[in-house]
C-alpha cells in the first residue's frame, strides 16, 4: 500500500512534507541555451545500463535550484508514479523545465532516481500548444515515470530543478520558432514559487511502514 506524500520546496533550499505558509517565495535562475547543464552520463546514450553516476559535478553551477530534506530518522521507501507540480514563470515565449529526484547520501553522493522535463509550450497538453506570457505564473505538472527505491536512514531525499540536460536532451533555444543557429537563442530566467497559495512540489508514493 503506498500514500501520495507531498515534499514541498521551502526557502533556502529546503524541502519538507509540510506546506510552506508564506505569502511570497520563490527562486529564479539563468538558462543560457549556449551554456546549458551538462548530462552526467558515462558515454552518450548510456542511460539504462549504468548505476547512477554523482551529480556533484553540477554542484557549482547556477542554473541548477537545489532541495533537499533533513537526513532521514528513518528509511522512507517508495514504489509507484513519481510526479511534480511546480508553479513557474519565464521571460521567454518558451522553455523547459526538467525535475530530478535525487538521493543524496550521508557522503554527498548524489543519485538520480528519476528526471523529466515539460517543454512550457505544452503545459495544457500535447494536443495544444501555447506561448508563454512574461513573467506570469503558470501551474505545470511533470509526469516523472514510476520508480521503486528506499531512501535509507541518514540519507536525505532531494530535488533539482533546471531547464537543459544536454547532450541527453536537446538545448532548448527559448524562442517559439525554431531557430537556424544557437546565435539566435535567447536567454531566459527562470523561476520556481513557492508559497502559500503557489506551493511547488513533488509527489512521491511512499510505501507503507509495516509494523
Amino acid at each position: 500500500v503506498t500514500t501520495e506524500t507531498s515534499f514541498y520546496l521551502q526557502p533556502s533550499g529546503a524541502l519538507r512534507p509540510i506546506a510552506p505558509k508564506d505569502k511570497t517565495g520563490s527562486q529564479s535562475y539563468e538558462y543560457d541555451p549556449r551554456n546549458p547543464a551538462p548530462s552526467v552520463q558515462s558515454r552518450p546514450g548510456d542511460w539504462l545500463n549504468r548505476p547512477p553516476l554523482d551529480q556533484r559535478v553540477l554542484k557549482d553551477r547556477a542554473d541548477i535550484l537545489r532541495f533537499r530534506t533533513m537526513p532521514l530518522t528513518e528509511p522512507v521507501e517508495i514504489g509507484g508514479r513519481v510526479s511534480a507540480e511546480l508553479f513557474v514563470s519565464t521571460t521567454a515565449k518558451d522553455t523547459d523545465f526538467f525535475v530530478r529526484l535525487i538521493d543524496i547520501h550521508p557522503d554527498g553522493f548524489e543519485a538520480v532516481l528519476a528526471s523529466q522535463p515539460l517543454r512550457l509550450r505544452f503545459r495544457e497538453g500535447f494536443d495544444k500548444m501555447l506561448p508563454a506570457v512574461k513573467n506570469k505564473v503558470y501551474r505545470i505538472e511533470i509526469g516523472m515515470w514510476s520508480t521503486a527505491a528506499v531512501f535509507a536512514k541518514g540519507h536525505r531525499i532531494g530535488v533539482q530543478i533546471t531547464s537543459s540536460d544536454s547532450p541527453r536532451f536537446d538545448k532548448h533555444s527559448n524562442t517559439w520558432e525554431p531557430v537556424k543557429s544557437y546565435d539566435a537563442a535567447v536567454v531566459a530566467t527562470n523561476t520556481v514559487n513557492y508559497s502559500a497559495d503557489r506551493a511547488s512540489r513533488v509527489i512521491l508514493p511512499v510505501v507503507a511502514v509495516k509494523k
